[in-house]
């Protein structure tokens, strides 16, 4: 893929144009580019989750779900209208994604060291299961959350 010209050096950060997205069967996984600790800038990483510039999806809503313990189970339902941009800030987990129409299921394994950023598109079910004690995941959502925009599913994803 050819690198689009950049205004910034810091664009190739948070230009999604060179974030080449992973399609999954039911989610995009897209793998963020992580700017390393910099002599001017010791002792911290930057991974860049949106820039209104060039944005993933328009964000209205964003919240951190920390899923204390293995097992924890955050989801299992699917939206109308909502999308979301997973990020597994701190742990490991597993994503498990279905689509109801078809039957069709997808499970992604997630680790927080691996800088990825997952795109769920409604009405993809879904949910997480922390593997891991702590396990902290941002949620980055084009509405905010409502209960009749919320379908619980009868039958656990897991």
């Amino acid at each position: 893929m050819t690198e689009p010209p950049y205004v910034d050096p810091m664009d190739i950060y948070s230009d999604p144009r060179s974030i080449t997205p992973s399609p999954g069967r039911l989610a995009t996984i897209f793998q963020l580019r992580v700017r390393e600790a910099t002599p001017e800038k010791p002792g911290r990483d930057l991974t860049v989750l949106g820039d209104a510039r060039r944005p993933f999806m328009v964000a209205k809503y964003v919240d951190l779900v920390n899923l204390h313990a293995p097992a924890h189970v955050a989801g299992n339902h699917f939206h109308g209208v909502k999308e979301e941009m997973f990020h597994l800030v701190s742990g490991k987990a597993t994503l498990y994604l279905a689509d109801l129409a078809t039957g069709a299921r997808e499970q992604i394994e997630l680790d927080a060291s691996l800088h990825q950023a997952i795109y769920i598109a409604p009405p993809i079910a879904h949910a997480v299961v922390a593997q891991m004690d702590n396990t902290v995941l941002l949620v980055i959502a084009s509405h905010p959350n409502t209960l009749d925009d919320e379908f619980a599913l009868s039958v656990s994803l897991v």
